[in-house]
């Protein structure tokens, strides 16, 4: 037998022992893969034994816990390595044991797929230096979490980029300094210089928040050290060795002095580095300033110690009477040996805003009639032992009956974890030099006591953690969610939806700072920059870190400065779009700097960005998709000769009519004999419905033939130098609607609907709006699909697109589409309601990342009314209409957004909107009154333009 062949049976013959081992200790039958490779990735030296035991403990943790919450067990696929990744281009990369994570790794499946993976090794990972001489991260094997539970060792060929990098809140599990010891390139949690672990630092925090905390005092060798406290609750002293012993008398004197601190009879004193002391009784002041002489001497020059007053765990009430005699809860109502602490998750969410996602409570036994100490050292509160259950639980278990107090006391903490999170991201945010900056703090623990103050019940902050251990929220949160098909009901004590995903916030912000990073970096090519109401578009762009390689007409563009690299090319010849892009492309491949996207908003060069797309090879839709969008009777068309075979789907035939092109008078006749009247001629091509008119008789077509083609000759603008062609369509009865959607590989991502006001006859210019729709749940949906499939039908596959949708009596039917992103205040508005930036989520498409957009419920309406120039012009000309429509902006009772503020976007009987006036409201009802407030103060409304008309039907 050979000596690999020994190594290999002693190897299995040890894993055996410790597999019999694990059954005893968990009192489980091990039935998962004894055989599977654990090892070190290719390259990496040989683990001892005792790091590969580690290894394996930790897979057995992993296999014993999925089988206990009804998972299936790993599935081993490392000998065939994965060579792709997820759409979303994340790689989530969790070091750390099992059971400290398990929880963050499911719920991280839950939302992406196949992209959250844990790590049980450092020698699964490794480092690479950038070229800025920090280091990227590598995973080369790992556990993959994929939907419903699944995981899979996997390994990586080619070794995969980590996109955010979590390493295991537990001190005595693998640090990250065995990876690296440079600093790593990659998105991370603050752990690597802790806010808040230091009790001062925390301190100062809680009282930046406004959080009760027990009154301390510091005695501090560091002279510099928190000198920015004005909290009176919270006392420093700078001293100097010898320790003057007088002073610290006098100082722990006058802190007894206090008059929260008269009625104290114990301390708990917190010593840096050192084995906590426990509750100091402070019946003998002498004894107890003899007991922090020698905390002090053992203290190292640069540390400190604090004082707190221990804070007594809240007693349970004395039941009254026979309250709720009918209710079990006189079955295990807590006696006067129980105890509980409060422990909350505070996640910084996707859109940097901090929310309370968990509050659980340890409920314990006393061992004997001493109340415990909240000191770690001493503690009575186990993650793993203590019992888990909600606030609301609790509070009735300890006799607070009264429902609203119990529901006030869980909204009081959430309120306050949210508020110390929030004083860490400020103070983050303000030492910060690089805004983009990969360390932040994601997320926080903070535990609570329950106890009396004036006489009320009020949570007290004990402990502020940036690296708090998850095993009390995952365990609370798998046991509720361990048995999903089982009708089970659980009493919520919030109504807050995440109450039962304690790490749902927290994933969303990962996987979000992932796709940034990932999108950091990255080349794209930019066709048309734009005129001056589109400079809001660049700022984004520059602050995500994209390298924009800019292409425009203008060769004096406000941009050319700003971007890695500007082109002057004159293509407004639009006749001439396929030698524009063959010019193009080769202007662009004059540099060997390589371009992973390409991108335009702008609604003239959609098809020559498509052309473009083509030939350099990058994701975007095909040439003829493009035409399909431009051309409007081409869209209907197209999409009218589609039929859909499933009966599960509209079929996409219904929401279009035949539309008839056109070219010249004539088309006139067989026009009116096709066409079903009433109906409406639009241009061919062109935006912002100019030139639509309404036509009754075939004698009001030809009129508007005329009028519309000789405008559009003298101000070909208006069909963006595309010709004079028209076309006509049946005209559709119903409610309009704009749907803002993103679409990656045919698959709908994202969608954001609004509902549009009442025309001002005889032009279909818009004139108010409202964000989000006021539809009816279902007939929104039928309006996203509608867009939806009318997108895809016509070839839009990837991108983020703009459909304007008519709601009739009979089922969604299609006005138009654009095959770009909304304009006007569509982004800004979707940016305040959903916290999401379509133009970066077209940015992310056009180099192949699937964008991640988190379900948001909004809470406000935004309602909106666009100004004309004909009939406001007198809002920009007269000098005091100006201020005072500006001083409301100021004041935020309005939103303005100005796009023409010379009035200049008038083409004879047609124009677009000059300016918008938006208002916020909680309601759709409360936001109309208080726009028709502001329309009526500057003088929007009118006879002749009634906004209170526009409106009506919102």
């Amino acid at each position: 037998m050979s000596c690999d062949e020994n190594e290999a049976d002693r190897k299995l013959s040890s894993r055996k022992n410790s597999v019999w081992e694990f059954s005893v200790k968990y009192g489980c039958h091990v039935t998962w893969d004894l055989h599977a490779d654990l090892g070190p990735r290719d390259g990496h030296p040989s683990l001892s034994a005792d790091d590969e035991q580690e290894i394996w403990q930790g897979y057995d943790v992993l296999q014993f816990t999925l089988q206990q919450i009804g998972c299936s067990l790993t599935i081993d696929r490392s000998r065939e390595p994965r060579i792709t990744g997820c759409e979303e281009k994340v790689d989530v990369a969790v070091l750390a044991p099992p059971e400290d994570c398990i929880g963050l790794l499911l719920e991280g499946a839950r939302q992406v797929p196949d992209a959250f993976h844990l790590v049980l090794s450092a020698s699964w990972l490794s480092t690479a230096l950038t070229d800025t001489g920090s280091e990227d991260v590598f995973l080369h094997k790992a556990v993959t979490f994929g939907r419903n539970g699944s995981t899979y060792l996997d390994v990586f060929q080619p070794p995969r980029r980590v996109t955010y990098f979590l390493q295991s809140c537990r001190g005595d599990f693998l640090d990250v300094a065995q990876l690296s010891e440079g600093r790593l390139d990659c998105p991370r949690n603050n752990t690597v210089r802790p806010v808040g672990d230091d009790r001062a630092a925390a301190h100062l925090f809680l009282e930046n928040a406004a959080v009760d905390f027990p009154s301390a005092l510091m005695f501090t060798f560091r002279s510099d050290e928190h000198s920015s406290f004005t909290d009176p609750r919270f006392s420093v002293r700078h001293l100097t060795k010898p320790v003057d012993k007088e002073v610290v008398r006098k100082d722990v004197e006058d802190y007894f002095q206090k008059p929260s601190l008269r009625n104290v009879d114990k301390i708990v004193i917190h010593p840096v580095h050192q084995t906590g002391l426990g509750p100091q009784e402070t019946a003998d002041i002498g004894r107890l300033v003899q007991t922090v002489l020698d905390v002090l001497e053992k203290t190292a020059d640069n540390d400190h110690i604090i004082l707190e007053p221990f804070v007594q765990c809240l007693r349970p009430f004395q039941r009254k009477g026979e309250e709720d005699a009918g209710d079990n809860l006189l079955q295990w109502s807590a006696d006067d040996t129980v105890r509980f602490l409060v422990k909350s998750l505070v996640c910084r969410d996707f859109n940097n805003k901090p929310v309370t996602s968990s509050v659980v409570c340890l409920v314990a036994k006393l061992n004997s009639t001493d109340v415990c100490s909240l000191d770690k050292t001493l503690c009575l509160f186990d993650d793993q032992t203590s019992a888990l259950q909600s606030l609301g639980s609790t509070l009735r278990e300890f006799n607070v009956a009264n429902q609203e107090l119990r529901d006030s006391l869980e909204a009081d903490i959430r309120r306050k974890g949210e508020a110390v999170l929030q004083a860490i991201i400020d103070s983050e945010t303000a030492s910060q030099a690089d805004p983009r900056s990969l360390m932040q703090t994601d997320f926080i623990g903070i535990d609570f006591v329950i106890a009396y103050k004036n006489g009320d019940l009020c949570p007290t902050a004990v402990k502020v953690t940036t690296h708090p251990e998850f095993a009390a929220f995952q365990r609370f949160e798998l046991t509720n969610m361990a048995f999903p098909n089982l009708n089970i009901c659980l009493e919520a004590a919030s109504s807050d939806p995440r109450q039962q995903r304690a790490f749902q916030p927290l994933v969303a912000t990962m996987v979000m700072r992932s796709q940034d990073y990932v999108l950091r970096g990255k080349r794209i090519l930019v066709i048309a920059a734009g005129w001056n109401n589109k400079k809001d578009l660049w700022p984004p762009a520059f602050a995500a870190g994209i390298k924009v390689v800019a292409v425009d007409s203008n060769p004096d563009h406000f941009i050319k400065n700003d971007v890695e690299r500007f082109i002057h090319y004159d293509f407004e010849d639009r006749k001439r779009e396929t030698e524009h892009a063959t010019n193009i492309v080769r202007l662009v491949n004059q540099s060997e700097d390589k371009i992973d996207g390409c991108f335009t908003f702008w609604e003239p060069s959609v098809e020559l960005h498509a052309m473009i797309c083509e030939q350099l090879n990058l994701k975007g839709n095909s040439v003829s998709a493009a035409q399909n969008a431009k051309e409007k009777s081409r869209t209907q068309n197209a999409l009218y000769t589609l039929r859909t075979r499933s009966v599960l789907v509209q079929n996409v035939r219904d929401y279009v009519t035949p539309a008839y092109l056109i070219k010249s008078p004539d088309d006139l006749d067989e026009a009116c004999r096709k066409v079903k009247f009433p109906a409406i001629l639009k241009t061919e091509t062109g935006a912002a419905s100019l030139g639509c008119t309404e036509v009754r008789t075939a004698g009001d077509l030809r009129k508007a033939f005329t009028r519309v083609t000789e405008t559009v000759k003298e101000h070909p603008i208006i069909a963006f130098g595309f010709g004079e062609m028209v076309n006509v369509e049946e005209f559709h009865v119903g409610s309009k609607h704009v749907v803002d959607l993103a679409i990656f590989n045919k698959s709908l991502v994202a969608a954001f609907v609004s509902d549009c006001g009442l025309v001002n006859p005889p032009s279909f210019t818009g004139t108010a709006a409202l964000m989000p729709s006021a539809l009816p749940g279902d007939k929104q949906a039928q309006v996203i699909m509608a867009a939806f499939q009318c997108c895809v039908g016509i070839g839009l596959n990837d991108g983020m697109f703009n459909a304007d949708i008519i709601m009739t009596s009979s089922g969604p039917k299609l006005v138009e589409i654009n095959a770009r992103m909304g304009g006007y205040c569509l982004r800004h508005w979707i940016r305040r309601l959903y916290h999401q930036d379509i133009l970066l989520l077209a940015y992310k498409i056009c180099v192949g990342i699937r964008p991640y957009v988190p379900q948001t419920a909004t809470t406000e309406y935004i309602i909106s009314v666009y100004l004309s120039p004909t009939h406001h012009k007198e809002l920009f000309q007269d000098p005091d209409k100006k201020a005072q429509m500006q001083a409301l902006h100021d004041s935020g009772k309005i939103s303005l957004s100005v796009f023409d503020p010379d009035l200049e976007d008038v083409w004879g009987d047609f124009e677009i909107p000059c300016a918008n006036v938006a208002v916020i409201a909680p309601s759709v009802q409360e936001g109309k009154e208080r726009l028709m407030t502001v329309c009526r103060e500057l003088g929007i409304e009118k006879p002749e333009y009634r906004v209170s008309q526009f409106i009506k039907y919102f």
